[in-house]
């Protein structure tokens, strides 16, 4: 299976679909749309939006969201009108953003040892002091 790396859901799509063994009128039917509108979502032109997804991955049985989101991201580059697109608002984005920082933060702190921990632990409760935001840091050491 070939698909752009920057937009998979239209390859994904047509591919799980034939793999179900549904044609694109079941699979347009089933998302209470026509068969055209759907043929567009595997061959790239729009996108299906978050219910649509969320139905598409449950009738092909295949999680499709990252897909979905990557195409939204691509769709959004290649188009100054994204009004006139169904896709997530930017707040979405920031937050896949803001969990992708938040887990390599935590990659990286499991990796520290037990002191290098209680020195970032402080570290942070100091800059959090800095702002007037409550922290509730404990480190290996005090939770023994």
């Amino acid at each position: 299976m070939e698909y752009n790396a920057t937009n998979p859901l239209p390859s994904l799509l047509k591919h799980f679909r034939k793999k179900a063994g549904l044609t694109q009128t079941d699979v347009a039917t089933a998302l209470s749309m026509s068969r055209s509108g759907y043929a567009n979502y595997e061959e790239g032109r729009n996108i299906p939006n978050i219910e649509q997804t969320l139905q598409l991955s449950e009738l092909l049985h295949h999680d499709l969201l990252y897909a979905y989101t990557l195409s939204s991201r691509y769709m959004r580059a290649r188009s100054n009108r994204s009004r006139q697109m169904v896709m997530e608002s930017d707040t979405y984005l920031a937050a896949i953003k803001t969990n992708e920082n938040m887990a390599a933060l935590m990659t990286n702190y499991q990796m520290l040892g037990t002191k290098d921990k209680m020195l970032v632990d402080k570290f942070v409760e100091s800059l959090a002091a800095k702002t007037n935001k409550p922290t509730d840091i404990t480190s290996d050491n005090e939770q023994t």
